[in-house]
């Protein structure tokens, strides 16, 4: 009963319409079509495997239904036999002699034959014919519904890994260009910086702990600004702003005094360090420069 001329031309129409949209998409260097993913998509759906099977028993139920008008013969057989064999014994009479023996054999044979035809049913059966016709036509729009729900899914499912492939390419280039930013960045300035757990006022103090680095640009020396974690980093702090505000290189606060022993020779260490990246000095030591007056 089911219409497979109806169904092709809307598979055809799918498909084609499909491929439609694989042409239109920009597809360059990807391993599989739009057309390949929705083929395997109808081709390997259990979904629709699971309606064409109602949709035949839906057809099947079709020619139930017809078959109560059609006429039913029906017949029965029986064979029967019987046998008995019977034996007696007495005195010796003229009628019967002694040791008599009787037998009796029978066979019986009957055959039923039962022929019935629908006369008139007040139309129940044609009625039900034909809600078995709408519940195939039903069915048949379930399945239809079936397949375009799986090749949309099939075309989100493509179109989402696209999406995502070109995600992740734009991301890619987003770290490249990142990444060249910061080489750049690190182009224009230079790092010093210096440990406190060697600091001769710091150990002193027994606060020997913290580290300082301090930024400059290249090419000028301009001290750009610094970070501080350790001791007096308050006081080191307001000396370096006033040096940001005067907009001094570092060679210029390398040659501002600094006393011995006190906190501010740590950030002498660090801008020596910075003059010596900064290419205006030579490399620092690696002995203790807070070590006395001139060192």
């Amino acid at each position: 009963m089911m219409n497979t001329g109806k169904m092709r031309s809307v598979r055809s129409i799918l498909a084609a319409s499909c491929v439609g949209l694989g042409l239109m998409a920009p597809m360059a260097a990807q391993s599989e079509t739009l057309a390949d993913a929705l083929v395997g998509a109808y081709n390997n759906s259990g979904l629709l495997d699971q309606n064409r099977a109602v949709l035949r028993a839906a057809d099947e139920d079709v020619a139930i239904a017809k078959s109560v008008l059609k006429p039913v013969l029906q017949w029965t057989g029986n064979l029967t036999k019987s046998y008995n064999q019977s034996v007696s014994g007495g005195t010796s009479t003229s009628t019967f002699p002694t040791g008599f023996r009787n037998s009796t054999n029978s066979l019986t044979t009957s055959v039923n034959l039962v022929a019935s035809l629908l006369v008139y049913d007040f139309g129940a059966s044609r009625y039900s014919i034909e809600a078995a016709k709408e519940t195939v036509l039903a069915t048949r729009e379930t399945l239809v519904s079936a397949e375009q729900q799986i090749l949309l899914r099939a075309v989100d499912a493509y179109m989402s890994v696209i999406q995502t492939q070109q995600l992740v390419s734009l991301r890619e280039n987003n770290v490249r260009v990142l990444t060249q930013e910061l080489r750049a960045a690190r182009d224009r300035f230079e790092v010093g910086e210096v440990s406190f757990e060697n600091q001769g006022r710091s150990r002193v103090m027994l606060k020997n702990k913290g580290h300082m680095r301090v930024y400059a640009e290249q090419g000028t020396g301009l001290f750009l600004g610094a970070e501080f974690i350790g001791p007096q980093a308050e006081h080191i702090a307001h000396l370096l702003a006033w040096a940001v505000q005067n907009k001094m290189t570092v060679p210029q606060m390398l040659n501002m005094p600094y006393y011995h022993p006190v906190i501010e020779e740590g950030l002498r260490t660090a801008l020596r360090d910075l003059n010596a990246k900064l290419k205006f000095g030579p490399d620092i030591i690696n002995h203790c420069m807070e070590c006395g007056p001139g060192a």
